[in-house]
């Protein structure tokens, strides 16, 4: 049996203002019921345990870009923190606005890859760890770099055959 369009929007409006009277009693049965729900979770897990385990594999797979990229910014969070780095941290939004600034592109040089997150200041010699001072960049210039000043890094890093002698 489908209700109306009007029986839908009465009962809409009743809920509405007995939305916390409602909610309290839901709360009250499930306190009372806490063990009996417990095992009836337990029961429908065992009955369904192979489509909840596929399930989950599938949500997995379709987030795992998601999930490494956040993965990434909390790995970096905890790098910060152990270095007592200032700053008002780098959310993982933040980090999302970056890489698709980045268009793929490590900023150092521009190879297309993987990209992570580097310190342009590194944290070790007083940098902040917050977006201002966060580039997207490849792994081998992450690496190379390591906790060098970004400049000096990338005098180093010239060969005498780049440099233009006038």
């Amino acid at each position: 049996m489908s209700l109306t369009a009007r029986e839908r929007e009465s009962q809409a409006r009743y809920y509405r203002a007995h939305r916390e009277e409602k909610l309290e009693r839901s709360r009250r049965y499930r306190e009372a019921h806490r063990e009996e729900r417990r095992e009836q979770g337990k029961r429908h897990y065992a009955l369904n345990r192979e489509e909840k385990l596929e399930r989950c594999r599938q949500y997995r797979e379709a987030h795992l870009d998601e999930q490494r990229e956040r993965v990434r910014v909390g790995s970096s969070a905890r790098h910060a923190r152990r270095f007592h780095a200032p700053g008002a941290g780098l959310s993982y939004e933040q980090w999302l606005e970056i890489l698709h600034a980045a268009l793929g592109l490590c900023a150092y040089c521009g190879e297309r890859g993987r990209l992570g997150i580097d310190h342009i200041v590194p944290l070790s010699k007083g940098g902040e760890h917050d977006a201002s001072n966060v580039a997207a960049t490849c792994l081998r210039c992450n690496r190379s770099k390591k906790d060098r000043d970004l400049l000096m890094w990338m005098a180093q890093r010239m060969r005498p055959r780049d440099v233009v002698r006038g």
